[in-house]
């Protein structure tokens, strides 16, 4: 049953595909539309967008952490490794 069925599906996928690539919309086919929209200047605008959120994010993992604990929580820290280290 499963074979039949991923056979079916498989089938239907490639027969969607071929329509795609040759039916004509408007005078081009759906893959042309598509490929004009993704080279379209909107497109440019949304890859700038996503260039920039990865550089930014690029930056941030790149630098050192910095470390949030007050001077009190620190020393308390230290403690606390100096009675564990000692024999």
């Amino acid at each position: 049953m499963g074979l039949l069925r991923r056979l079916v599906w498989s089938v239907a996928l490639v027969a969607l595909g071929a329509v795609l690539a040759t039916a004509e919309v408007s005078g081009k086919t759906p893959l042309q539309h598509l490929g004009a929209a993704v080279t379209g200047p909107v497109w440019h605008g949304v890859k700038a967008g996503v260039e920039t959120a990865y550089e930014k994010a690029r930056g941030l993992l790149a630098s050192k952490p910095v470390e949030h604990h007050s001077p009190e929580d620190r020393e308390a820290l230290n403690k606390l490794i100096a009675k564990r280290a000692a024999p």
